[in-house]
């Protein structure tokens, strides 16, 4: 554990003339916020050497339902594995909409007309399709519960005439055959109807995507727990002395460079401040160690009186849960 003595002209608390800390200055935010490092996804189910990649006559799939956002419609589609082995999907697949008597009412081939406004951004990766998930429902509900081990793909179509759709075509890559599915959609609205600055219709699709787990991945974020030390009451007016503990509970050191900021604010903000870190005593947390920050808030004078909540929060993404609160009385 890593303990710094307070010096100087700091105020002590009764806490901490039992134990170090780093001492509290008033230090000018830098304004940086640390991002947390994207995780380098690989295939979400090990797949081994030897596997297959999959033939459209392993595959059944099922319509998913519609959702939208930001004026962006998403119809997804989801696949499984309908043989006794194993296989792999990777890629985009070709996307041909028909409607009932197999007229094409829009297309996205090739290499064109790829990607969707529902936030695929990560590498493309191998995805194991398991033998023996769950068969879909005859009409799959909005938003299905998919299994590990099956797939889905994100479906950006409107047209402005909104024709009746019946099925859609998904030509697997590596000439992988194709894969018809029912998709009782009308040619979602879009307001690029309205504008007239647009294609009266328009197709995108994402590459094969996992279903039953996150997908991306999770940042990696660094666990690191926070704790708030604080007296039981502190009267309006006057500056309130506490402590902050930052505990690296992981396996990898917590480097404090740049020192983040941070912010403290009582209940709806009645008493709020916010600054530098002074970690620079500090360096860095190693895994299993602790370091104790001083910290000093001050309270107005019409504060009002009564049970409040202090909340310490440091400006830092690269940390799952940078937020500590505790309760204390003002007198």
């Amino acid at each position: 554990m890593l303990l710094v003595a307070g010096c100087g002209s700091q105020p002590l608390a009764p806490k901490a003339a039992s134990g170090g800390y780093v001492p509290w200055l008033p230090l000018l935010k830098t304004g940086i916020f640390p991002a947390a490092p994207s995780s380098t996804p690989g295939p979400p189910i090990p797949i081994p050497d030897g596997t297959p990649a999959c033939q459209a006559k392993q595959l059944d799939g099922a319509y998913l339902g519609r959702s939208g956002a930001a004026g962006n419609t998403d119809t997804p589609v989801a696949l499984r594995n309908n043989a006794a082995t194993a296989c792999w999907l990777e890629g985009y697949p070709d996307v041909t909409i028909l409607d009932s008597a197999n007229h094409v009412l829009a297309t996205a081939i090739g290499t064109a007309n790829r990607g969707t406004y529902f936030g695929e951004t990560r590498p493309e990766v191998q995805l194991m399709m398991l033998p023996g998930t769950t068969p879909f429902l005859a009409n799959a509900a909005p938003g299905q519960q998919m299994e590990r081990g099956q797939a889905y793909v994100n479906i950006e179509w409107y047209d402005c005439k909104a024709p009746q759709a019946a099925s859609v075509s998904l030509g697997l890559p590596s000439s992988g055959g194709t894969v018809i599915i029912a998709f009782p959609v009308a040619g979602p609205y879009s307001a690029a109807c309205d504008a007239g600055t647009l294609p009266a219709s328009a197709l995108l699709r994402a590459d094969f995507l996992p279903g039953g787990i996150q997908w991306p991945p999770s940042p990696d974020y660094l666990a690191v727990n926070i704790a708030i030390s604080l007296p039981a009451t502190a009267k309006h007016g006057s500056t309130l002395v506490y402590f902050v503990t930052l505990t690296n509970t992981g396996a990898t050191d917590y480097v404090l460079d740049v020192c983040p900021d941070y912010g403290e604010f009582l209940g709806g903000k009645e008493a709020f401040a916010s600054y530098r870190l002074n970690c620079a005593p500090a360096g860095q947390i190693g895994p299993g160690s602790s370091v104790r920050f001083e910290m000093h808030l001050d309270l107005s004078s019409d504060l009002a009186a009564g049970t409040n909540q202090l909340t310490w929060a440091l400006y830092d993404g690269r940390i799952a849960t940078p937020v500590a609160h505790a309760a204390i009385e003002i007198a």
